[in-house]
C-alpha cells in the first residue's frame, strides 16, 4: 500500500482543527487513529505533511531478496 495521498491527510488535519477526535477522524477516513497522532505530530514538529521520502533500505532488501530468488532458481535448474 502506499502513501495516504496530500488531499486526504489535508482533510484529516482540517476536521482535526475543527475539533474532531482522532477516533472519530480514523472510522471517517478510514485511517488508523495512530496514523492521524503521527500525522498531527508531525505538522506539529517539522510543518510537513506530506509524505515522507522512501528509504534506501527497502531497495537494499528487494534487491538481497530477488538476489537470493535467482541463485536459488538457478541452482534447481537441471
Amino acid at each position: 500500500m502506499g502513501a495516504y495521498s496530500l488531499d486526504l491527510r489535508t482533510r484529516v488535519l482540517t476536521d482535526w482543527d475543527a475539533g474532531l477526535k482522532a477516533e472519530e477522524l480514523a472510522a471517517k477516513y478510514r485511517v488508523s487513529r495512530a496514523w492521524v497522532h503521527r500525522l498531527e505530530q508531525r505538522r506539529r514538529q517539522t510543518g510537513e505533511i506530506g509524505p515522507r521520502q522512501q528509504t534506501k533500505f527497502r531497495a537494499r532488501a528487494h534487491a538481497r531478496r530477488s538476489g537470493r530468488a535467482s541463485a536459488h532458481i538457478g541452482h534447481g535448474a537441471a
